[in-house]
């Protein structure tokens, strides 16, 4: 007998058992079953249309040589930090922060500096949340110059999930690590 998320072999099956003859239940799995077709199309177009971004974003006009190929993967998972993925591990980290209800989601802010006066180059700086528990010299994190504003805040980024796997904030999947308490 296996949970939802273990039966995920080909050849598994997964039964739910409902009382005889117990139509609340019975209507009730039939609209789970609607529910999960539902989200199954909206992650599938989610994911499309994620795809269609990246594949923009990857444009070779749009990042340099040194940014695109630049990745930080972890030996023993073999998880995969990049330039295009770094950004959304940073934010989804801190979507995770808790608050209360009045609260608006806490998010990393970027500051851009540039174009500089000797060069055509931009440079991002990141501050984390502080409810992310850092020591204060990685609370904010100032990135490489970089040229294109985009370059530089993914770079920012990079550098970051780099930081924050490193001090255990991030596992080794590159997922917010969990609470020790």
């Amino acid at each position: 007998v296996q949970t939802r998320g273990r039966a995920r072999q080909r050849e598994s099956t997964y039964v739910v058992m409902i009382e005889d003859r117990n139509e609340t239940e019975a209507t009730r799995f039939k609209r789970f079953q609607i529910e999960e077709e539902n989200f199954k199309k909206k992650y599938q177009n989610f994911n499309t249309r994620l795809r269609a971004a990246d594949a923009e974003s990857t444009d070779e006009s749009s990042i340099s040589e040194r940014g695109a190929h630049k990745r930080y993967t972890v030996r023993s998972t073999g998880a995969t930090l990049t330039y295009s993925s770094a950004i959304a591990v940073i934010e989804h980290l801190c979507s995770l922060i808790p608050r209360d209800s009045y609260t608006p989601a806490l998010q990393p802010k970027y500051t851009v500096e540039g174009p500089f006066s000797d060069v055509e180059d931009f440079q991002v700086t990141v501050q984390l949340p502080f409810a992310i528990p850092l020591p204060p010299e990685y609370q904010t994190i100032q990135g490489p110059r970089c040229p294109s504003k985009k370059e530089a805040k993914q770079a920012v980024a990079f550098m970051t999930g780099r930081i924050l796997h490193k001090l255990g904030v991030l596992d080794d999947r590159l997922l917010p690590a969990k609470s020790r308490n």
